[in-house]
């Protein structure tokens, strides 16, 4: 299980002091020699996800990417949750070299 704690002292400062902070999407980038990590839980959900699948769609080179999607239904900052269900095989740090992280995020100072 991989805990993403985005709270407000995660971000740039004007972000931090926002009235509101809103996530809008997370990506997660797996530097990995894996052909793909299928069928992964988030939570928070998005809204009607579909299987969540890391999967290499070339737009980081060979690396595999997931993107959660929340601009329907923005989310407040807070803590964040990836597991790898039983069902699949375990990772190990011989399969995953990296795993990064973006977050796209609004705030509002008013």
């Amino acid at each position: 299980m991989l805990t993403l704690n985005l709270t407000p002292d995660r971000f740039p400062y004007f972000a931090s002091v926002a009235a509101s902070l809103n996530i809008k999407s997370v990506e997660l980038v797996a530097d990995t020699t894996l052909a793909s990590i299928n069928a992964v839980h988030a939570s928070p959900a998005p809204l009607a996800p579909p299987i969540l699948n890391f999967t290499k769609d070339g737009y980081y080179g060979t690396t595999l990417r997931l993107i959660l999607d929340y601009s329907a239904s923005k989310k407040a900052s807070g803590t964040w949750t990836i597991t790898n269900p039983k069902t699949n095989p375990p990772l190990t740090g011989v399969q995953i070299n990296d795993l990064i992280g973006i977050v796209h995020y609004e705030g509002s100072l008013v």
